[in-house]
């Protein structure tokens, strides 16, 4: 069986199975693409639905361009002025995921000011190096079947490169956020439930696209640039998926969250509960105070002659809109406001 041949089935079942799984996940996550949209504000969309959004369109064109010029038929003239195209959208969709991931890391940081200048500077170096690396000295393939396939010139291997400086951009954003996750204490289930999540995500994004831009390291390494751009197909999917799961796990953990507050009221009825209620008043505004210096709960029962009703009040603040948004929405912890009030009856 001829060479050429064999690889072409190999690099077409490649592609098969990238866009089945790719196509599976769009199905499944229809759903999650619902709850965005109705999430949003009179057609004010958040900048965690616009995320979402780019990543996933995005995604959709670029193996739409990228399969159309496998499978398709082309005329020299016509792939020449196409051939450009998918590794165009390629730095496109992995702009965005990376975006996503520095947003990410930034708010779990708390804008942390070296967190935000270390990102910003290790963006701007990785995307323009990626935009040189995957466009420079890019040759057009053509198989015995006329199709239209981006390939890396031999003699300036460069594309293999891109997928370093990606893994180079993970490490570092997930190691910085994995930091930051691990250092925090939850003051709840519920928050370190999120934390957990958060975590578990990040380490899935980074075993997952590791493994992808590994292969597509070995693949381009390889002079069969057929199976080259075919393993990129499979990588825009791992991308694709593993950058919008980020964005809907956090989009579902916040909602459920988003509880604006919840009140138990309880009466006091001996004097001594009151003694202790009057007395955690005073300690939190004064800190300290002395028990001598402090009135006594049954004298002032009696100078008051008044009922007490204690509440206690724990308020999620938690905005699942604001997530990628710029007034300030910390991604691992939300703030907890508890208060113990003698309200008159």
């Amino acid at each position: 069986m001829h060479p050429e041949y064999i690889g072409d089935v190999a690099a077409s079942y490649i592609r098969i199975a990238a866009v089945s799984i790719a196509a599976y996940d769009y199905c499944l996550t229809l759903p999650a693409e619902w709850r965005f949209y109705r999430g949003q504000r009179m057609w004010k969309l958040s900048p965690g639905c616009i995320l979402f959004i780019l990543i996933r369109y995005i995604s959709v064109v670029t193996l739409t361009i990228s399969n159309v010029g496998y499978f398709g038929h082309f005329s020299p003239a016509t792939c020449h002025r196409y051939y450009i195209v998918a590794p165009i959208f390629k730095v496109l969709q992995t702009m965005t995921s990376q975006l996503i991931l520095g947003i990410r890391t930034v708010n779990i940081a708390r804008r942390k000011a070296w967190v935000v200048w270390t990102l910003t500077v290790v963006f701007v170096v990785v995307t323009v190096l990626q935009w040189f690396t995957n466009l420079f000295q890019r040759n057009v393939v053509q198989n015995f079947r006329n199709n239209c396939t981006p390939g890396d010139n031999l003699g300036h291997i460069s594309v293999w490169l891109y997928y370093v400086l990606a893994m180079f951009y993970d490490v570092v954003t997930l190691g910085i956020s994995t930091y930051y996750l691990l250092s925090t204490e939850p003051v709840s289930g519920r928050m370190n439930q999120l934390v957990k999540v958060m975590f578990l995500d990040g380490i899935f994004y980074i075993v997952a696209l590791t493994a992808s831009n590994i292969f597509n390291l070995i693949l381009y390494r390889t002079s069969n640039e057929q199976t080259q751009s075919s393993g990129a197909s499979l990588g825009y999917a791992v991308t694709w998926i593993m950058s919008q799961r980020i964005l809907i796990h956090l989009r579902d953990a916040a909602a459920e969250h988003n509880q604006p507050f919840s009140t138990h009221t309880r009466p006091i009825t001996s004097a001594r509960a009151l003694s202790h209620v009057m007395r955690s008043q005073l300690d939190s505004k004064h800190a300290r105070t002395s028990r001598a210096d402090s009135p006594s709960g049954s004298d002032l029962a009696r100078e008051l002659d008044v009922h007490v009703q204690i509440e206690h009040t724990v308020t999620i603040e938690y905005d699942p809109d604001a997530a990628f948004s710029s007034r300030g929405w910390d991604a691992e912890s939300a703030a907890w406001r508890t208060s113990n009030k003698a309200l008159p009856r």
